[in-house]
């Protein structure tokens, strides 16, 4: 957690001295970078869902070495 929160403060770092370079406001630096923050978001919230699911079933430990797994035959793909 402590690397995400750092890298985080890099990326504000990095937008508000490129906004700086180029002359441009630093709110508006800030605010067009998370409009793209939320963009990227919504399209890895799939693939982040997949790996925190991922992340679940190998803590949890649900299904054991030589545990019986029964599928339902009425559902057909």
């Amino acid at each position: 957690m402590q690397e995400i929160i750092a890298a985080a403060f890099f990326l504000v770092a990095l937008v508000a001295t490129g906004a700086l370079f180029l002359g441009r406001s630093g709110a508006g630096a800030l605010a067009s970078s998370g409009l793209v923050i939320a963009i990227l978001g919504f399209a890895i919230r799939n693939v982040l869902a997949d790996v925190l699911s991922g992340i679940a079933l190998g803590l949890e430990v649900p299904f054991r070495i030589g545990d019986w797994v029964e599928f339902d035959s009425s559902l057909r793909a």
